[in-house]
């Protein structure tokens, strides 16, 4: 069995470790976030690039992303956008063909004070609006190249014409407010991932594209019309799950549900579904909560805020649990198929010759207090 005591340290070290590539900032004027959140730092002062960066940069093997750090009170000069235009130009024409045709280029732009020269590929960009800005500027173009948008702030505006051919992934769900219709000439047929925000509630023909991960926030309860979609995201307390295009869906993600949107949740609904994570349920209940109707396809089960007893469905092979106590123990003492169990917190000093046998692999989290030492010291690594 194999042991995994995860602490807050453990966990941020974690993040920074999997976040950390091939990758180069350039920032202006200062970047905050710390060294280690990037292989290659270039720092800007009042828009002087540092000597010899375009020689350093290009030195760099296997660059796989710049990001442009920018305030909207330190835009930088017109010389510094026509040497990274001339850097990024060097970078993918040595690209091998088995690469993406562009290096990941990101920027945020400042809707109300923009400065993005068309002359360079981004790939990504975060456009935020504030200060009375709700839409889109009349000379305001997406660049073709690119493959991901994060629209932030006050944005109310129309897609319409907007969105490059070649997008794949579309997010406002940083823009709350936004609730305009999307109508299917507005979105490209590249699109693979859209994430909205939670004052969304209009209907979504999704129909010409590829879109295969859909997250909707807390208002919407309309209808989605989308014959490709694989995972789902929800956060309405009474999502309309009977009238989703399921037959595809894998995985399904609720934020804050009323526990009886479990019974909606059934093979017949839900026929592929392998993967269901439960954030927080939003009522309470005097009787433990059955799970047993839940799809036989089903194999991982993630809880969050769980207190209450509850009755696990069969053949599930890996489960997150927020509490474990007595009645949980016992709970899980009937099954025989969980190989892989994560767990919270605990009531009291967790027995682990308490926890099913067929378990291999088991983290306990900074709230879990556990006997640790009732394995073979051969099987448990700390």
């Amino acid at each position: 069995m194999d042991i995994q005591l995860k602490s807050y340290k453990q966990i941020i070290y974690n993040s920074i470790i999997n976040n950390k590539k091939r990758s180069a900032m350039i920032s202006v004027p200062q970047y905050t976030g710390g060294p280690t959140s990037f292989d290659h730092f270039f720092y800007l002062t009042e828009g002087v690039l540092a000597k010899d960066w375009k020689e350093d940069i290009l030195r760099i093997p296997n660059l796989e992303l710049i990001v442009m750090n920018v305030t909207a009170y330190s835009l930088p000069e017109q010389r510094v956008w026509d040497e990274l235009s001339d850097v990024v130009a060097q970078i993918n024409e040595r690209r091998s063909k088995a690469e993406e045709e562009y290096i990941r280029l990101v920027y945020t732009v400042w809707a109300y004070k923009v400065q993005m020269p068309s002359t360079l590929p981004f790939t990504e960009l975060v456009v935020v609006f504030s200060v009375n800005q709700t839409s889109f500027p009349k000379d305001f173009v997406l660049p073709p190249t690119l493959r991901s948008l994060d629209i932030r702030g006050t944005f109310l505006g129309n897609l319409d014409g907007m969105l490059p051919a070649g997008l794949k992934h579309l997010t406002l769900d940083e823009a709350p407010a936004w609730d305009q219709p999307i109508t299917p000439e507005s979105l490209p047929a590249s699109l693979e991932t859209m994430t909205i925000g939670f004052q969304y509630n209009q209907p979504l023909d999704l129909l010409h594209t590829s879109v295969t991960r859909l997250a909707l926030g807390r208002d919407f309860d309309q209808t989605i019309t989308c014959t490709t979609l694989q995972s789902l995201s929800l956060g309405s307390r009474l999502p309309l799950l009977i009238d989703l295009p399921s037959s595809n869906i894998h995985s399904l993600d609720l934020t804050r549900v009323d526990s009886r949107v479990i019974a909606d949740i059934t093979s017949s609904t839900f026929p592929s579904l392998t993967k269901l994570q439960i954030y927080s349920f939003s009522d309470m209940r005097t009787k433990p909560l059955n799970l047993q109707s839940l799809p036989r396809t089903l194999t991982n089960l993630w809880l969050g805020t769980l207190n209450e007893p509850f009755i696990l469905p069969r053949g599930l092979q890996q489960l997150h649990i927020p509490l474990a106590n007595d009645a949980v123990i016992k709970e899980l003492g009937g099954s025989d198929t969980i190989t892989s169990l994560s767990i919270e917190k605990s009531d009291e000093l967790l027995q682990l010759s308490d926890l099913p046998s067929s378990v291999t692999s088991l983290s306990l989290h900074a709230g879990c207090d556990a006997d640790i030492y009732t394995l073979p010291e051969t099987s448990a690594e700390q």
